[in-house]
């Protein structure tokens, strides 16, 4: 099962127990820090779950952590997590760079922004947004790849060849 702790007023996790231990041998924690499991109702002391015989913590009072909002029975690691930012910027760059295919500065930028997102991503499981930074990192690319390929058409005098050809057919063609 997947726990989470509160540590200077944040909200930490999923992590496994394992990992309460070694942060808690660390002093990272200590065993009055809040814990909470999912598949339990409540946040807990440290100190509860290290003397529970191995039932899952179920407090007779329930301790409400910083982190949970006043008169909200949810604890807040039931709450979804909040969103990556990077990976919105990645997306919203990399769409704005493929209508602007010639705009290179936005894919490159989309790019940087989707790689960004996803090392964050992998630190801190519990962020939303993986699908989101994936999504600007493929559009980014399509994008840059369109850009380039329309910088290389244009050096290589392919638009103005087809500017020409309309000019031709307009003339042949009559007003």
């Amino acid at each position: 099962m997947n726990w989470f702790y509160s540590k200077d007023g944040q909200q930490l996790g999923p992590v496994a127990f394992s990992e309460i231990q070694r942060l808690l041998a660390e002093g990272q924690i200590t065993e009055e820090s809040m814990v909470w499991q999912q598949g339990t109702p409540n946040w807990v002391k440290l100190s509860t779950v290290l003397s529970a015989p191995s039932a899952p913590p179920i407090p007779v009072e329930p301790v409400i952590p910083a982190a949970t909002v006043p008169g909200n029975a949810i604890p807040a690691a039931a709450t979804p997590a909040k969103t990556n930012g990077f990976a919105i910027t990645s997306l919203v760059l990399s769409v704005i760079g493929l209508f602007c295919c010639t705009s290179l500065l936005f894919n490159i930028l989309a790019i940087v922004f989707g790689h960004l997102a996803l090392s964050q991503l992998k630190k801190n499981p519990a962020q939303g947004g993986k699908n989101l930074a994936t999504a600007g990192l493929i559009i980014g690319y399509i994008g840059l790849a369109l850009g380039i390929a329309a910088v290389i058409a244009y050096l290589l005098g392919g638009i103005p060849m087809m500017q020409e050809i309309i000019e031709q057919q307009r003339i042949q063609t009559g007003p």
